[in-house]
């Protein structure tokens, strides 16, 4: 009878084991699509992140370049009086 029940008993684990395998089957086929769609939308995550951290270099350098221009203008002013005072004493 240990051999009966032995058998009655794995079979009723065989079966709990189908039902399990049919439930994981069925949520793969629910959540591959999901995983797809969460893998495709990290990598446009990634392509717009490297976008955005291109543009910002753009946008620091272009910054730079504005800060040495500015720090140029008041010897540029000084050199546009100097050459505007010789014009005067030119025309004179």
């Amino acid at each position: 009878m240990t051999k009966g029940g032995d058998v009655e008993s794995a079979l009723v684990k065989l079966a709990k084991a189908r039902q399990q395998l049919t439930e994981l089957d069925r949520l793969q086929l629910y959540t591959s699509p999901l995983v797809k769609q969460k893998n495709d939308l990290e990598k446009e995550i990634n392509r717009e992140e490297a976008k955005l951290s291109a543009r910002l270099e753009q946008l620091h350098q272009a910054a730079c370049k504005l800060a040495a221009d500015i720090e140029k203008v008041p010897e540029q002013r000084n050199q546009l009086l100097t050459v505007d005072a010789q014009i005067d004493e030119l025309a004179k």
